[in-house]
């Protein structure tokens, strides 16, 4: 078989692959509407490596702007579509004017190449301009992804885009250090170029289903760890929290405290109001106490009425002054629905866990800080108690 053959074989496989997952990516944005925008970026990335590619094959040393020029900015389009995608995926802020500003300055740098030497400069120019957008777009799919994961799993996902981009950077050391008279033609070498394109255009896709993948599962979890009505975490989520904080204290002596919440008089919300101004009443106490607690503290809805707060590293009086200022911020700021004005007080139990403390089961924790929640509402309510109870 001709090297010519090889070639022509190996471009149709790659116009296959790339066209197949601009066909797939679209499926899934438009039909199946999974990461609806990510997903159609992830669509126009390979369209764009799809016809880039296919313009290399016309590409000859006499060809116009077009199949040089043209050709390497679609593929460098496809790279900031790619990462596009991944800020969708992930829910980050656009990068698209730093992107642009890129693409801006590669163009007025490879319009300057001279005609007699184009594939030494726009070789060197495309990697150094694919190694920035690619391990850009590395490090935001490994922080994203060690959001939600462990690091080494991270990695692992993020591992193929970071070897393309190593094999860009490469190949811009090498072009960088081999003479313009001893650069290869346009002529040679092309199998060789089109075996790497494949397996770029293999694992980009593997990269994209890898993160789609990670941030499907991310989703699951959070959604499986969420009370529907507040979004704040549920009842499992918090015992499995709490039995965290108990082990730091049983191995480390490391502090913390629950608070069990209970809004006062709800059931004569609902009786009044309706089952639709309970659940906003529910809704606006989560807001109030979710603003007036640390990044580190852990809010959830125990039940019902109920929401139970887990205080990280905290004294008895440090988690005191914490309740005091929940009640406080609750009775102040009322819910205001058209003409309607519903005050929300709570009551609140509290047990700690103290360095000096033996230590206890999450289940024992939560029963103390229940008995000193009985001993706030029998006292007449809008106000702490303390375990022990006096």
């Amino acid at each position: 078989m001709s090297e010519s053959s090889v070639e022509q074989q190996l471009l149709i496989f790659i116009m296959l692959l790339a066209g197949v997952s601009t066909i797939a990516w679209l499926v899934l944005s438009r039909l199946m509407r999974i990461a609806p925008i990510a997903s159609l970026r992830f669509s126009a990335a390979n369209l764009l490596l799809f016809v880039g590619i296919a313009m290399l094959f016309f590409r000859q040393q006499d060809s116009s702007l077009l199949f040089w020029q043209g050709a390497d900015l679609l593929a460098l389009l496809a790279f900031v579509a790619l990462k596009a995608g991944f800020l969708a995926l992930f829910k980050r802020p656009s990068a698209i004017k730093a992107d642009l500003v890129l693409l801006l300055v590669w163009a007025i740098l490879a319009l300057q190449v001279p005609s007699n030497a184009k594939e030494h400069w726009l070789g060197l120019l495309f990697s150094a301009f694919a190694f920035i957008s690619l391990t850009s777009s590395t490090v935001i799919l490994y922080q994203a992804s060690a959001n939600s994961f462990k690091k080494r799993y991270a990695a692992a996902v993020a591992a193929p885009l970071a070897g393309i981009s190593l094999l860009f950077l490469l190949r811009f050391l090498a072009t960088l250090f081999i003479a313009e008279q001893n650069a290869p033609s346009v002529h040679q070498g092309k199998s060789q170029l089109y075996w790497a394109y494949l397996v770029f255009v293999l694992l980009v896709n593997i990269t994209i289903f890898g993160s789609t993948l990670v941030r499907l599962v991310a989703k699951i979890r959070h959604l499986a760890d969420r009370d529907q009505l507040t979004g704040l975490y549920n009842r499992f989520a918090l015992n499995r929290k709490l039995a965290a904080l108990q082990q730091l204290h049983s191995r480390h002596q490391q502090p913390y405290a629950i608070l069990l919440l209970d809004l006062d008089h709800f059931k004569q919300v609902n009786d009044k109001y309706g089952h639709l101004t309970g659940d906003k009443v529910l809704k606006h106490a989560a807001a109030l106490l979710k603003q007036n607690i640390r990044s580190e503290d852990i809010l959830g809805r125990f039940g019902g009425e109920e929401f139970l707060l887990l205080l990280p590293m905290t004294t008895q009086a440090a988690a005191e002054q914490v309740a005091s200022k929940l009640i406080t911020e609750l009775r102040q700021h009322p819910l205001q629905l058209d003409d309607t004005e519903i005050t929300l007080t709570t009551s609140i139990g509290i047990a700690t866990a103290q360095p000096d403390n033996p230590p206890l089961s999450s289940e024992t924790m939560l029963q103390y800080a229940d008995q000193a929640l009985y001993s706030a509402k029998a006292n007449g309510r809008d106000q702490l108690s303390l375990y022990p109870v006096n």
